[in-house]
């Protein structure tokens, strides 16, 4: 019986809710560098996707991993590489703004270009890193697919962690590293979080939502999460902040510990909030994933040039992260409002 949390009465506005939560953590986690905020949201805001995405994983639908293969190329390529070509187009934007046409610029976006398609890591997306995320869900997805085949749950949990550790070493050592794709080894990481969205948080979920849990008991355990995130989290620190996009995990355990509470954080919160406003974030994410970085260049561009603040300067001084988060917020919902409607007026004609 599959634990997935798909065609759960009660997903659309918790679930929904959650990813609207996780949606405002990465877009504040890209507006203001300030420790130890930067370094406690890294700790799992990226984990809880790739939760959420197992707690809806509904693979017994496809009896085949070809249909399966087909769907999530349909739902996860195609719109990737949709969101790459624009991102291509603004980025060759931004540098003939920046440094004007020159000998090297076509080369360069050609190579631009090519980087965004393998994309090893997430600073291969210039002026839009998030995009790591989407090809890497897409290899996750796949692999956990194939690995749901396994009848036996402990040799399947088995085989998790095994390709868990075998990512971390990929990461620690960058053995082969230059041969990956896609962030492949994140992507061995992130099959634990997937895993235990599928496994452990929807069938949870769906017992408590059954037993009518209240409001104070979802606070709780929406505190101790927090609780145990946070120090896990500043423990988890290195030379530099965890990130799965750009495969820096430190010590992976502990990144582990932190993305399942600060996951088990967020689900929790997502039952104490009824905002429709958040729910509309949840229900666009990847579009607001996709597009709030390129808002927040366009952003931070402008206002280096109109205030003479340096690219740090703007992203760890409340004078200007503070308005930032505010801007690409709504910039991006703005343009997302407008893609709904455009695409809306398209199916009615």
């Amino acid at each position: 019986m599959s634990h997935s949390l798909q065609n759960h009465a009660a997903r659309d506005r918790a679930i929904d809710v959650a990813k609207g939560l996780g949606m405002l953590l990465v877009i504040f986690g890209h507006t203001n560098y300030q420790e130890p905020g930067l370094t406690i949201i890294y700790s799992f805001h990226m984990p809880l996707f790739f939760a959420i995405s197992g707690m809806l994983f509904g693979g017994d639908r496809y009896p085949t991993f070809g249909a399966f293969l087909r769907r999530k190329v349909k739902t996860l390529i195609v719109p990737f590489l949709l969101y790459a070509a624009v991102t291509l187009v603004f980025t060759g934007a931004v540098e003939l703004l920046e440094h004007g046409f020159s000998e090297g610029y076509l080369p360069d976006m050609l190579k631009t270009a090519g980087r965004s398609l393998v994309a090893r890591r997430s600073a291969d997306f210039p002026y839009n890193a998030p995009l790591w995320f989407v090809p890497c869900l897409f290899l996750v997805e796949c692999g956990y697919y194939l690995l749901s085949r396994i009848r036996s749950k402990p040799m399947r949990i088995a085989v998790i962690a095994a390709v868990f550790a075998g990512g971390w070493a990929l990461v620690a050592t960058r053995v082969l590293y230059r041969y990956t794709v896609w962030n492949f080894p994140a992507a061995m990481i992130a099959l634990a979080f997937f895993a235990a969205g599928h496994l452990l948080f929807a069938p949870v979920c769906a017992r408590l939502i059954e037993r009518r849990w209240s409001r104070p008991k979802w606070a709780l355990v929406a505190l101790a999460g927090l609780a145990l995130t946070v120090p896990v989290a500043l423990l988890n620190v290195g030379e530099e902040h965890v990130s799965l996009g750009s495969d820096v995990v430190n010590f992976a355990p502990l990144l582990l510990v932190s993305g399942v509470c600060g996951s088990v954080f967020v689900l929790a919160a997502s039952r104490l909030f009824t905002a429709r406003w958040v729910e509309y974030i949840g229900r666009n994410s990847f579009d607001f994933m996709a597009i709030q970085a390129l808002v927040r260049t366009g952003f931070t561009f402008a206002l280096t040039r109109l205030t003479g603040a340096d690219f740090w300067q703007v992203n760890t001084d409340y004078r200007y992260t503070l308005p930032a988060f505010a801007v690409v917020l709504f910039g991006t919902w703005a343009i997302v409002a407008v893609k709904n409607a455009v695409l809306r007026k398209v199916k009615k004609a």
